[in-house]
């Protein structure tokens, strides 16, 4: 795990709970069946005869897939890339391409289950029939679909048919959705009342400023932990470290992670003894060149520029001040070599 991306990706699978998770294990205890202690079972409940299944929708950057594939790996012991297309022991994880087709979309599942070659003249529907028997002889009983959005066409008849058809003919199927708004819009859309009543959604609505500024501070701390890597004492000291990142990040949670994962991952890549405000500043200034803003990490004194109230009643050294790592705490590797002084170079 020497690779910067690959440290940030593991780095950034540590997922720290938020109501978000509650709210979808909510939905999924709808959908899926438990056992008598209520633990969630990778088994689809049946309603009638078709299953029902589950919408996550929210704009992009925000969190939506590593939500779900923290829930299916932590409740239902599921293990996936999180980067690519994988399949587990029940569940497939599928990200649907920019230029996608239905039937194209239904090809690459049954490639997932082991069954890479098809005719070439296969029809959509037969594409779609194929993928639900391939699935149930592989046993796959849950499929996530990220991305969703991007198969919706001019025409999204296709995209009724396959959805309908996963829950009503594939024996035992439920089907986990992602999207953008997009994808809301078409689930709302009245001409689509038979596709909106068989998926629970769930909206990720945005953090209220205490409990975001919460998760960013724990995740800011347990990130730390895992790389046992100090804080240095201008971000222990300042009240409004996690008002920078939050307005840094534009209110988005999954870029607040991203940013946080890849400075420390910075810092523990070049041997530094801490992490300081001077590499948050150097990974926004590379990182997110394109929101063309100023660097939160500039100011001295952020007090002036944060419009989240009461920060210094919620922040700062409270949480920050001279973290050491956690007992029991699994770390990652170090680097071997020599350990630079906390001074970058230019």
């Amino acid at each position: 795990m020497d690779n910067y991306g690959d440290l940030s990706d593991w780095l950034q699978r540590r997922y720290i709970n938020t109501a978000w998770v509650g709210e979808l294990l909510a939905r999924m205890a709808l959908v899926l069946k438990t056992d008598s202690e209520g633990r969630l079972l990778p088994e689809p409940r049946a309603f009638g005869r078709e299953n029902h299944g589950i919408s996550i929708i929210a704009p992009s950057r925000v969190g939506k897939t590593s939500l779900i594939l923290h829930v299916v790996e932590k409740y239902l012991d599921e293990k996936f890339s999180g980067d690519h297309d994988d399949r587990g022991k029940r569940v497939i994880y599928y990200r649907v391409k920019g230029d996608a087709t239905v039937k194209a979309m239904c090809l690459d599942i049954c490639a997932l289950c082991g069954f890479p070659s098809t005719p070439k003249q296969i029809t959509r529907h037969d594409a779609q029939a194929l993928a639900a028997h391939t699935m149930k002889r592989a046993n796959v009983s849950i499929l996530i679909i990220d991305e969703v959005h991007n198969v919706l066409k001019r025409s999204n008849e296709p995209v009724d048919l396959m959805l309908k058809g996963l829950l009503q003919d594939s024996h035992g199927l439920t089907v986990i959705a992602i999207g953008t708004e997009r994808f809301g819009n078409y689930l709302r859309n009245p001409e689509n009342t038979e596709v909106l009543g068989r998926f629970y959604e769930v909206s990720l609505e945005p953090f209220e400023p205490r409990e975001f500024r919460t998760v960013v501070e724990t995740a800011l701390k347990r990130y730390c932990e895992r790389l046992e890597m100090p804080i240095a004492q201008d971000i222990a000291t300042d009240p409004y470290f996690a008002a920078r990142i939050i307005a840094g990040c534009q209110q988005s949670h999954g870029l607040c992670m991203r940013l946080i994962a890849s400075t420390l991952v910075h810092a523990h890549e070049n041997g530094f003894g801490s992490v300081s405000r001077a590499e948050f500043q150097h990974i926004f200034r590379i990182q997110f060149a394109h929101l063309r803003m100023p660097n939160p990490f500039d100011p001295e004194d952020f007090s002036a520029l944060a419009d989240v109230p009461l920060a210094a009643a919620t922040m700062g050294s409270r949480l920050l001040a001279h973290l050491s790592p956690a007992e029991g705490t699994t770390a990652a590797p170090t680097r071997r070599g020599r350990k630079k002084s906390n001074k970058k170079a230019d």
